[in-house]
């Protein structure tokens, strides 16, 4: 009988999640359709003697350009005022709160997100996708939603260049299906671009791939970043802000230093740098992003915070 957290502002509709916090000893907002909670809790806090509130913003699925609109920052800033602290999940989320939201950086809880990363041990199955997968091909993939605003034709463009046995595959479903499959055409790589629609188990794609690609920027998933690192995956393309520190030392080096053409070309003619890379990656997804971590970290600031 929770309060809704969606309707219009105003303050009887702040007080009524205010006093539905109450009995609680520990309150966890999560993302931003819980912003009106973190507004209440800092509004009634101290008259109704609210527990501590937490507020999560992981970045996943977040753009933050699309937060840079000057009401919501005043929003944010008010509505933070008082909360016990942001866990940011990502450096991207926790540098937009300092600098936009006006947090002090004491406030702030890096905490990652975390996955299953020993449910993508390499165990390929070529027959998985819709595509088969032939002994002597190689693929660099990735899997994203197909929307019209990317830059596929740049993809295509990069990847032209790469040997006869490299094949592009891209999983997936959106309004782009058909302008990909056309420009691979008009690039005559058509019979090495394969896009068979979208893909349940992420494991079993992600083992068909030799590398993954990050084409979109801003729009890379962390947790398929994370997914593809714990595949055993070196990463190419661009590390948007998001993910910025998120593959291993030595692959964000490669791709800093050069653009994804020869990202690829350097990945395709060195099978040991590709386990090299692909290895680390995994190393760094076991250590740094692996759910066990998240768990306890987040069951200790949430011990600590509650008391």
């Amino acid at each position: 009988d929770f309060p809704s957290l969606q309707g219009t502002f105003g303050p009887r509709r702040l007080a009524r999640l205010a006093q539905a916090m109450q009995p609680y000893s520990l309150v966890i907002g999560y993302g931003w359709s819980a912003i009106d909670l973190a507004m209440a809790h800092t509004l009634y806090r101290d008259a109704l003697a609210l527990a501590p509130l937490l507020h999560v913003e992981t970045g996943e699925g977040w753009e933050v350009q699309r937060e840079a609109g000057f009401r919501r920052r005043w929003y944010r800033r008010l509505a933070f005022g008082r909360i016990a602290g942001l866990v940011a999940g990502n450096a991207e989320v926790g540098a937009v709160a300092v600098r936009d939201w006006q947090l002090a950086p004491g406030r702030i809880h890096r905490i990652t997100l975390g996955i299953d990363t020993s449910a993508f041990q390499r165990n390929p199955q070529p027959d998985a996708l819709r595509v088969r997968k032939r002994p002597d091909e190689c693929w660099a993939g990735t899997i994203a939603t197909l929307d019209r605003d990317s830059d596929w034709d740049g993809l295509l463009s990069d990847f032209a260049g790469m040997p006869e046995y490299w094949h592009l595959v891209i999983l997936g479903e959106g309004a782009a299906r058909d302008g990909i499959l056309a420009a691979a055409l008009a690039r005559g790589i058509s019979h090495r671009v394969h896009v068979p629609g979208p893909v349940r188990d992420h494991a079993q794609a992600l083992a068909l791939l030799d590398i993954f690609l990050l084409p979109h920027g801003r729009l890379s998933s962390p947790a398929m970043v994370v997914q593809a690192m714990a595949a055993g995956l070196p990463l190419a393309g661009q590390l948007a802000p998001a993910i910025a520190d998120m593959p291993d030392a030595a692959n964000r080096a490669l791709i800093a230093d050069h653009p994804l053409a020869s990202q690829l070309e350097e990945l395709a003619s060195d099978n040991e740098l590709r386990r090299e890379l692909g290895a680390a990656n995994r190393l760094r997804a076991q250590q740094q992003f692996d759910r066990t971590r998240t768990i306890a970290r987040l069951r200790e600031l949430c011990q600590r915070v509650a008391g």
